[in-house]
């Protein structure tokens, strides 16, 4: 029975930082999105696709860009993006 009580100790410490880390993860990726994009992490949706909008005509390569750098602004844009989704709405 001990035996059984600590396996299930160990696998909940192990799901809990496993969980707690991949948060954490996925913060630093939306704050560094916000970081490229001149954004909060918080910010709107319209912010996001506004602010895109804006640095992707100065970087794409059809206008002398680079296609690292517009793929890296394309991908700040999707991380931000599917960061909002993933928040729960405000009440």
């Amino acid at each position: 029975m001990a035996k059984l009580l600590i396996l299930i100790v160990l696998a909940g410490a192990v799901w809990w930082f496993w969980t707690n880390g991949q948060r954490r993860a996925a913060s630093a990726d939306v704050r560094e999105a916000a970081r490229l994009l001149n954004l909060r992490p918080d910010a709107s949706r319209e912010a996001i696709l506004a602010a895109h909008r804006s640095l992707i005509e100065r970087v794409h390569p059809d206008t002398g860009g680079s296609p690292a750098l517009a793929a890296k602004v394309n991908r700040a844009r999707d991380t931000m993006l599917a960061a909002l989704d993933q928040q729960p709405p405000l009440r």
